[in-house]
C-alpha cells in the first residue's frame, strides 16, 4: 500500500497505528477522515468488543495527538447540532476522547469494551435527520441537552433562537422533563425567571422546577435563587416569605455565594426571617469584602456594587466616617459600571442607593482636582503586595533626583489591583502602576521583592521604608511618591 492508502486504512481501523509505515521525515500529505470512514471504526469496534486499553493505543490516541490524519478543528468544543459531516465527526472524536482519557486513563476501565453505541445512533439519527426540516430532527439524549444549554446560553446573550429551531427546543424540552433530567429542568426554572424569549415570566414554574433540581443537588446557586424568589414573595402575591429564604441565604452563605452572604447579612440587619442583629451584619459584610475585592481583581465581576454599598453603609452609619464610606461608594459605582452590560435585574435600584450615599456622604472628603497626588510609597507598594505575592520593581530616571518606580506582581500573578483616592474620586483596576520619588542616591535597577517593612524616627518624625526579598533587605526607599492620576 502507497502512504495515503495506508493511512486510510488506519483511519478505517483496519491496521492499528503500529501497523503503518510511514517515512520517517514525515513528508507526505496526512489523509482527511471522512464520516464513512470513521462509521467503519465504530462498527468494528462495536462488533469486537474491543476494550478501552487495545482501541486507545491502536487508535484513538494516534488520531487525536498524532499529525497524520486530518480531522476537524475544534474537537474539544461542544457542537450544537449535528448538521454537516465535520460537526459529526467533531461529536464522536470529542465524545471519545470525554468518555476515554487519553493521557490518564483510569486503570479500572482500560479492560471494558467502549461503549460506542449512543454514537451509533447519533450517527444514525444525523442520516435520517438529511431528508427532514430542522424541526422534525431527533438525536440522542445528550445531544438534545446540548442543544437546550446552548439556547439557554444563547439567552443570556440577548438573543434569539429562529422559530424553526424554537419547535425544535420545545420537543426536545417535553421529551427530557419526561425523563427527569436535572439539566432540562434547571433550565426550564431559569428561562421562567423574569421570562425569556422562549416562555412567559411565571415564578411558579420556575420555584417548583428549581425545588425539585435542589432536593436531589442541594446546588448553592439554586439555593441563592429559591432565597430571592421567597425573600421577595414572587409567589405569594408580593408577601415575603423570609422564614424559606433565610434557609436559602444560609445554605448559599455556608457555600461561600456572594449575594447569599450579602442577603443573609440584611436579613439580620433589618430582623427579616430572624432576629434583629446588626452587630451580625458588619461581622458578615466585614469578612465578605475582601475576598468580593479579590475575585474582582482577577476580573470576575461578582457582586462587588453590591458588597462595596454596604461596607459604605457601615461606615457611614456604624462607625460615624462618611470620609471611609464616600470611597466604598465609589468603589460599588465603579463596579456596577463594570458590569453594566450585564442588565442584571435591580441593579437600577443598587445604582440609585449608590448615588444618595455619594450624595451624603461627599462633603465629608476635601475634593481637590489635580492631575497628581502625593502618597504613601508603603501603602501604594502594599496594594500589589498583600496575600502576599512576589512582586516586581523597575525604577529608572526621570529627571534631577527623581526616578519613576513601576511596579507589578511577578509573572501576572495575583491579579489587578484597585486603587482608590477619594479626594480625587479616582478608582482605577491596574496590573501593574507607577509613582514618582525624590531621592539624592541612585535608586535605577530592578528589583524583586516579597515583604515591606519600615523604621520610624521619632525626632525627624519621618520613616525609612525597607523593601526585602526571602528576609534578605535590598533596597531602602522615600516615604512619599507622587501619583498621576489617569
Amino acid at each position: 500500500m502507497n502512504i495515503q492508502q495506508q493511512l486510510r486504512a488506519f483511519a478505517r481501523y483496519e491496521i492499528s497505528y503500529d501497523e503503518l509505515h510511514l517515512p520517517q521525515s514525515g513528508d507526505y500529505e496526512p489523509y482527511r477522515i471522512t464520516l464513512e470512514d470513521l462509521k467503519q471504526v465504530l462498527k468494528k469496534v462495536d462488533e469486537e468488543e474491543i476494550t478501552e486499553a487495545v482501541f486507545v493505543d491502536d487508535w484513538l490516541s494516534p488520531i487525536l495527538l498524532e499529525e497524520i490524519v486530518d480531522i476537524p478543528e475544534d474537537v474539544e468544543e461542544d457542537v450544537e447540532l449535528l448538521y454537516d459531516d465535520d460537526d459529526v465527526i467533531r461529536y464522536v472524536l470529542g465524545s471519545l476522547e470525554d468518555s476515554i482519557d487519553v493521557l490518564w486513563p483510569d486503570p479500572e476501565s482500560m479492560d471494558l469494551p467502549v461503549d460506542v453505541s449512543h454514537l451509533l445512533e447519533a450517527v444514525s439519527d444525523y442520516e435520517r435527520n438529511q431528508s427532514l426540516p430542522i424541526s422534525e430532527w431527533d438525536f440522542p439524549e445528550d445531544i438534545k441537552t446540548d442543544f437546550l444549554v446552548y439556547a439557554e446560553e444563547l439567552e443570556d446573550q440577548g438573543e434569539e433562537l429562529p422559530e424553526e429551531k424554537k419547535q425544535l427546543f420545545y420537543r426536545y424540552m417535553d421529551d427530557l422533563l419526561e425523563k427527569n433530567s436535572l439539566i432540562a429542568l434547571r433550565i426550564y426554572g431559569y428561562l421562567h425567571y423574569g421570562g425569556s424569549s422562549l416562555y412567559p415570566c411565571d415564578w411558579e414554574i420556575t420555584r417548583d422546577s428549581l425545588e425539585k433540581v435542589f432536593n436531589l443537588t442541594h446546588d448553592p446557586q439554586i439555593a441563592n435563587t429559591l432565597g430571592y424568589i421567597y425573600y421577595y414573595g414572587r409567589c405569594n402575591n408580593l408577601v415575603p416569605e423570609y422564614e424559606k429564604a433565610f434557609q436559602y441565604y444560609t445554605f448559599g452563605y455556608v457555600h461561600k455565594l456572594f449575594e447569599s452572604s450579602y442577603k443573609l447579612a440584611d436579613m439580620y440587619k433589618d430582623g427579616k426571617g430572624t432576629f434583629k442583629d446588626r452587630v451580625t451584619y458588619i461581622s458578615i459584610m466585614e469578612n465578605l469584602y475582601p475576598h468580593s475585592e479579590s475575585h474582582f481583581c482577577y476580573g470576575e465581576n461578582n457582586n462587588l456594587a453590591d458588597i462595596a454599598l454596604r461596607m459604605g453603609d457601615i461606615y457611614e452609619n456604624d462607625y460615624g466616617n462618611p470620609a471611609q464610606a464616600y470611597g466604598y461608594y465609589l468603589i460599588a459605582e465603579y463596579a456596577l459600571k463594570k458590569r453594566e452590560d450585564e442588565n442584571r435585574y435591580g441593579d437600577d435600584q443598587v445604582r440609585k442607593a449608590i448615588r444618595e450615599g455619594l450624595q451624603r456622604t461627599k462633603e465629608a472628603v476635601d475634593h481637590e482636582e489635580m492631575k497628581t497626588i502625593q502618597i504613601s510609597t508603603m501603602d501604594f507598594i502594599y496594594n500589589w503586595l498583600k496575600e502576599p505575592y512576589v512582586c516586581e520593581m523597575k525604577i529608572e530616571k526621570a529627571g534631577r533626583n527623581k526616578y519613576r518606580m513601576s511596579i507589578r506582581r511577578r509573572g501576572g500573578e495575583g491579579g489587578s489591583v484597585l486603587l482608590v483616592y477619594p479626594e480625587c474620586d479616582y478608582v482605577a483596576l491596574l496590573e501593574e502602576g507607577s509613582i514618582e520619588v525624590e531621592s539624592r542616591r541612585d535608586l535605577s535597577g530592578q528589583y524583586t521583592f516579597d515583604a515591606l517593612d519600615f523604621d520610624f524616627d521619632a525626632e525627624r518624625e519621618a520613616a525609612t521604608i525597607h523593601l526585602s526579598y526571602e528576609g534578605n533587605n535590598i533596597l531602602r526607599i522615600p516615604e512619599f511618591g507622587t501619583y498621576r492620576l489617569k
